[in-house]
């Protein structure tokens, strides 16, 4: 049985549980088994796809060019953008993948880290866990403007079906963070800090600006992370504390929380 996937033509050949891609060009960078990982009735894998690189002209600002940088072009060359698809292999075999057409969450071209956990440590279902980064914006892209994008997902017991839970953009460059707890009384929550002037909260045209912290948990319900706290906390942007924003507005987030702080 051939299953068609108009995502970059892509062709999944299913033949006794084996998936293969077509054209060459298209990369599976990862093949996970989750059937056996968390114990599925049905067969399911975790594919990451990644398209192939390409090379454009892009101009330099005119601040730029100097005696070093006299071209008012320079070639750049990205590397493909990454999908994450999970492949049912059964009777009516399904390919679910992300980001969907037109999401916002699509200019991923780097894999840093992806995590299926083996154990439900953390909620009552399995949880994966992929981070993926990208040039932010179009044109010259400067140093610093690579975003980090954090997916979750989780098996939906009543869909059958792996689902995205969670999605969330940071700016590691202004220490912005999306950061799943894995140990301690907020194990199995997400922590996200945002750089509260870049994203409109409120307007400061230079720094030191704040950052503002939000906690999501886990809904079975909507099965989705919802948020359960937003404040904004006292971290501001190159303060001389060396420590992340979220661990350094951990002991508000706790106490907000009504969770016991460690002395």
């Amino acid at each position: 049985m051939k299953l068609f996937c108009s995502w970059l033509s892509i062709v999944l050949v299913i033949s006794t549980g084996t998936c293969l891609a077509a054209p060459a060009q298209q990369t599976i960078v990862k093949d996970i088994d989750l059937r056996s990982l968390y114990h599925l009735t049905n067969e399911w894998h975790l594919i990451v796809y990644q398209a192939p690189s390409t090379s454009y002209q892009t101009p330099v600002p005119a601040g730029l060019i100097s005696p070093k940088i006299t071209s008012k072009t320079i070639t750049q060359v990205d590397d493909g953008l990454i999908k994450f698809c999970f492949l049912e292999i059964d009777a009516k075999t399904q390919l679910h993948c992300w980001p969907k057409s037109g999401d916002d969450l699509g200019f991923n071209n780097n894999l840093l880290s992806l995590e299926p956990f083996a154990t439900a440590r953390f909620l009552s279902q399995p949880v994966i866990i992929a981070k993926a980064n990208g040039m932010g914006g179009t044109g010259f892209m400067a140093p610093g403007q690579a975003v980090t994008t954090t997916m979750i997902w989780t098996f939906d017991p009543l869909q059958g079906q792996f689902v995205l839970a969670f999605e969330n953009t940071s700016n590691p460059n202004n220490n912005e963070e999306t950061r799943f707890i894995e140990n301690g009384p907020m194990a199995g929550d997400v922590v996200v800090a945002t750089e509260l002037a870049q994203k409109g909260a409120i307007r400061l045209n230079k720094s030191p600006f704040a950052y503002g912290i939000a906690v999501y948990r886990f809904s079975s319900a909507s099965q989705r992370f919802m948020q359960i706290l937003t404040f904004a906390g006292h971290s501001v942007y190159d303060d001389g504390d060396p420590r992340a924003v979220i661990d350094s507005d951990m002991p508000d987030t706790l106490r907000l929380l009504g969770l016991t702080v460690r002395k």
